[in-house]
Formats: structure tokens, C-alpha cells, sequence
């Protein structure tokens, strides 16, 4: 299992924990839990739908199960899954730009996006991602200098964007990402 490769002292995001967890106690076949929560979430938020926190937390679940289902070798199914919190998430911090959690998590949701549509061989839609995360990252930390997970998160996008240039021989961007970095 995952946890098992992972080096001694080195943390998991909670999102890993999830999906790691969700792989021990669940039928690999049939990811059908993370599914019927979602219908039952749906239906919440027919009957709620300004519930904004309910639907932040709901994204951050599409997004674990998308992992689960990367490690599943889903691919297909797990893009869906990150389409659908992507969308929730733009809404939400669309909506309310000052609320820098839904910023946060869409930032990372869009790195997270980003990694696997380049995995996937689409390094224009990885770009396209890391830039709109870096829209949303930017302001943040300047709003809130102070935000650790503001800066965390913009770093790794500058990573993510050397490594994007760095994979095209593009050394002067990879530099200046990295830098920024």
C-alpha cells in the first residue's frame, strides 16, 4: 500500500490519508461508498444549495476520491471527479473571493489537476491550470502575508511550472520559476 513506500518522518496530506484509507477498507472493484455519499451530498445541497461550507467540503471529497480512483487506474473516472470539485470550487470562491479557504483549496486542487492532465500528456491544460492557480494564489498571500499554506501553495505551483518548462527545454522559464519558487 501507499503508506508503506512513504519515507520515515515525511507527512501525508489529508487527502493521501483518505485515499489511503479508503484503498484498505473498501472493495477495490467498486468504489460504490464515495459514489452514494455524493448522491446523498447532491440531494443535500438541492435542498440547501447555500450551504458553502458543505459544498467546500464536498469538493475536498470529490478530490480524494479522485485520487483513490487514479490508484485505481480509473483515470477517466477520476477526472470527472476533479472537473466536478473544480467546478464547485470556482463557484464558491467566485462568489466570495474574500474567503481565503476556498481560494486555498482551489489553488490546490488546480495543481493537483494540473499534475495529472500532465501525466496524461496534456501539458497545455496543465499550463492553463497553474496559471489560474497562480491567479487565485497570488492575491491571497499578498492579502495575507503571513499564510504559511498561501505560500506553501504558491511555491509548489512555481515548482510545477519549472518543471513544465524544464520538460520543453525552456531553461530561462524554468529558472525564473524555480527562483520563485
Amino acid at each position: 500500500a501507499y503508506l508503506g513506500r512513504v519515507p520515515r518522518g515525511q507527512t501525508l496530506q489529508p487527502t493521501e490519508l483518505i485515499g489511503e484509507l479508503y484503498l484498505r477498507l473498501i472493495d477495490r472493484s467498486r468504489p460504490v461508498q464515495f459514489r452514494r455519499s455524493f448522491s446523498v451530498s447532491d440531494s443535500v445541497l438541492q435542498a440547501t444549495p447555500q450551504d458553502a461550507e458543505f459544498r467546500g467540503e464536498e469538493a475536498d471529497a470529490r478530490i480524494a476520491f479522485a485520487s483513490v480512483l487514479r490508484k485505481l487506474g480509473k483515470r477517466g473516472e477520476a477526472l470527472e471527479e476533479q472537473k466536478k470539485a473544480l467546478e464547485t470550487l470556482g463557484g464558491l470562491h467566485d462568489k466570495d473571493p474574500a474567503h481565503v479557504e476556498f481560494g486555498l483549496d482551489l489553488g490546490e486542487a488546480l495543481d493537483a489537476f494540473a499534475a495529472d492532465r500532465l501525466a496524461a500528456g496534456d501539458a497545455h491544460a496543465a499550463e492553463e491550470a497553474l496559471n489560474r492557480s497562480l491567479d487565485i494564489l497570488r492575491p491571497i498571500l499578498g492579502a495575507n502575508p503571513r499564510s504559511l499554506y498561501a505560500l506553501r501553495d504558491l511555491a509548489d505551483c512555481h515548482q510545477a511550472l519549472g518543471d513544465l518548462a524544464a520538460s520543453r527545454s525552456d531553461w530561462d522559464r524554468a529558472g525564473v520559476e524555480y527562483r520563485a519558487s
